[in-house]
């Protein structure tokens, strides 16, 4: 995980819909009107994104998957996703 300044968390205006009965999160984004299914992975990283910042984020996300060498990587291109999404943003603490 890079080491940027800053914290991240849900945009404003941005609707989730958690959907367990199929292992999904249902998001929709107003600004760009578009509609996201989050996969497991996607949606633990949102639900951490809480204004944690990104060591926080990083080890709260270790901590809840098992241990394996890629899940770094996984948080990274999860997180990219959902940035680039318009669905989490990064914030000033």
């Amino acid at each position: 995980m890079s080491s940027q300044n800053g914290c991240y968390r849900l945009v404003p205006g941005v609707r989730v819909r958690p959907v367990p009965e199929l292992e999904t999160c249902v998001v929709f984004t107003p600004a760009d009107p578009r509609l996201y299914r989050l996969n497991l992975n996607a949606w633990l990283i949102l639900e951490l994104c809480q204004g944690l910042s990104p060591e926080a984020l990083a080890q709260a996300y270790l901590e809840a998957v098992p241990p394996t060498p890629d899940a770094e990587a996984q948080l990274d291109q999860g997180l990219a996703t959902l940035l680039e999404s318009g669905i989490v943003e990064q914030c000033q603490p």
